[in-house]
């Protein structure tokens, strides 16, 4: 399977599928936002405007305009023109499983079909697609114009040429693909989140601390290094490097078996669902929704320009230097 992508059709206008319209006209592209509901139309409208000076301090690509869109409420009309199609409808299996066959019908036979699902297994949503082998995952997180990762799961069911094409593709939007070697729920990002989530439950269970300081505990902690790098660089960087590794790998396994997270038998209660509902709410309180959205998306504009330069930095790097940085105090 060959040929450009050019034109895009984004399939459910919720929170995701808009983000991915803004993506997809900062990468110079022809979008399709198609949503049965007409009132979304004026939501895609609204977002794009809101994010548009965003996406524009990170850079737009060659004919990036704001205007290069048009809205639709049928399939007919948005899918059959379309070079990918990103369906990110509501996370309902069933439903999906219905809407991507039916995309599956209308879409031109060198068109990939792409689901922005949080957690569902492609080899499943494609039963009903006679072209189930130009489908895949394709998640995003986040606002999708701001956060680069999209995660591809659902490989080994693909065309030849299929998996290469679209990988090339987002890359050149300027996504930042990573391909799961196998199908599992919730993919990669998405469980380790519930894992950190699971771990904020206990800590308030416990009466340890309030929502808002396990907040400030991230955000003014391991959440700066987080953005900076993954776990596995982190770590080996409080190892000290070389021989050290090893050691502080058992240190860190150590700390697991001491109770340095919840035991595999926790359940939150209801008394703790709500303890926490009702801190996150007061927190949020002092915080209007759009007022939260404007810094981050200011903050991940200068987070994404900063990591941007040390890719830059480091690449330029010979590599007997690069292999000589190293930090030998724990992180």
């Amino acid at each position: 399977m060959t040929g450009a992508i050019e034109k895009v059709t984004c399939v459910g206008c919720g929170v995701i599928g808009a983000g991915w319209v803004v993506h997809f006209l900062r990468a110079g592209l022809d979008v399709v936002a198609c949503d049965p509901d007409p009132s979304k139309e004026a939501y895609v409208r609204t977002m794009i405007e809101d994010a548009w000076p965003h996406v524009t301090s990170l850079g737009l690509a060659d004919g990036a305009s704001p205007d290069r869109w048009r809205f639709s409420t049928t399939l007919e009309d948005a899918i059959p023109e379309a070079d990918l199609v990103q369906e990110s409808a509501v996370e309902n299996e069933a439903m999906k499983i219905d809407l991507l066959k039916r995309i599956d019908d209308l879409a031109k036979d060198d068109a990939i079909i792409a689901s922005s699902s949080s957690g569902f297994l492609a080899a499943r949503l494609r039963t009903e697609m006679a072209g189930g082998d130009r489908f895949l995952i394709a998640h995003p997180f986040n606002p999708p114009y701001m956060i680069p990762l999209v995660e591809l799961a659902g490989a080994d069911g693909l065309a030849a040429g299929v998996l290469d094409r679209i990988t090339e593709f987002y890359r050149s939007t300027e996504m930042r693909p990573v391909v799961l070697n196998r199908e599992i729920r919730g993919y990669i990002g998405n469980r380790i989140q519930a894992a950190v989530f699971r771990e904020v439950l206990h800590i308030v269970q416990e009466g340890v601390a309030s929502p808002e300081d396990i907040d400030a505990a991230i955000k003014y902690g391991p959440g700066l290094r987080w953005a900076l790098m993954g776990p596995t660089e982190i770590y080996s960087l409080g190892s000290g490097g070389g021989e050290g590794w090893s050691f502080f790998l058992k240190l860190l396994l150590g700390e697991l078996a001491d109770g340095y997270a919840a035991p595999g038998s926790f359940e939150p209660s209801e008394a703790t669902l709500q303890r926490y509902t009702a801190g996150a709410m007061q927190a949020l309180d002092r915080a209007p929704f759009q007022r939260l959205c404007n810094q981050r998306d200011d903050g991940l504009v200068k987070l994404r320009n900063l990591i941007s330069d040390l890719d830059r930095a480091q690449a330029s790097q010979p590599a007997e230097q690069r292999a000589q940085r190293r930090c030998p105090l724990p992180l």
